[in-house]
């Protein structure tokens, strides 16, 4: 099981705001070489800037050899993957990635 330093709890609506916001969090923890979960559970509408952001903070955690997960996947959260056949791209489910 993985300790995660710190757990980040996306929005509701996870559009570009949101994005701004989490990669500025996660910039910061990436420096402390934290590992990261990302709680999806309250995601009712995610769009394309959002799922971007987490693929990209996902390889940049991997490239430092730290975690990044998305922890708590909603229906929403998980359909828009689908729909952008992203899933594989994003290990959901607290598989580490």
């Amino acid at each position: 099981m993985v300790h995660y330093d710190l757990v980040y709890s996306l929005p509701a609506i996870a559009d570009m705001r949101a994005c701004a916001a989490l990669h500025s969090v996660l910039v910061e923890h990436l420096a402390l070489q934290h590992h990261v979960g990302v709680d999806a559970s309250g995601v009712e509408r995610i769009a394309t800037p959002g799922i971007q952001c987490l693929i990209s903070a996902r390889t940049s955690f991997r490239a430092a050899g730290k975690v990044f997960s998305v922890l708590n996947p909603s229906a929403a959260f998980t359909g828009a993957l689908t729909i952008m056949q992203m899933e594989e791209l994003l290990l959901i489910d607290g598989v580490q990635a």
